[in-house]
């Protein structure tokens, strides 16, 4: 498979807890079959945080507005080590105390037919796409234009190309 070339500013940026690389789940090819374009760079950045390991790819496109984010959240080492399905639940089946109230409080919408489970969050300028696969969960954003069904579409196909790779099955 080919990826795009990975420019991060060190390699100390992707920790020993990132198992994967999430620059290396999606190709360029790829990219341009959803984008319209390919990226012209990427930048990778991993680090452990709260008992996961989350590994960070931005691809950057020529037009900077229609960029691609993916992030790929998966259980840490050590002893403070979280279970990603655990965080899964609270984020997406657990309701704030005051979630009228919370900041956090953002449209939740259920997209069928990806991963084990999968939602976008938030709107259509600041929303994001969240599968669950396995002890794994990704996190997708996409620039552009296009209305939020369409940018919806967009991340859902992206997630197609990324989650076999995620678990082994391609």
């Amino acid at each position: 498979m080919e990826t795009a070339d990975a420019v991060a500013s060190s390699p100390a940026e992707v920790t020993q807890t990132t198992a994967i690389d999430a620059c290396a789940l999606l190709s360029k090819e790829e990219i341009a079959s959803v984008q319209g374009d390919a990226p012209a760079k990427t930048q990778l950045v991993g680090q452990s945080e709260g008992g996961l390991a989350v590994s960070q790819c931005n691809f950057l496109l020529p037009v900077g507005a229609n960029s691609i984010s993916l992030q790929v959240v998966q259980r840490a080492e050590g002893p403070n080590a979280r279970d990603p399905k655990q965080v899964w639940q609270e984020t997406f089946h657990q309701s704030p105390p005051d979630a009228a109230k919370s900041k956090r409080a953002r449209p939740l919408q259920q997209v069928d037919g990806v991963g084990e489970e999968a939602f976008w969050l938030g709107n259509l300028k600041t929303g994001a796409f969240y599968v669950l696969k396995g002890n794994s969960y990704i996190r997708i954003t996409a620039g552009g234009e296009e209305d939020l069904e369409t940018k919806i579409a967009k991340c859902s196909k992206l997630s197609e190309f990324v989650l076999p790779r995620l678990t082994g099955e391609n």
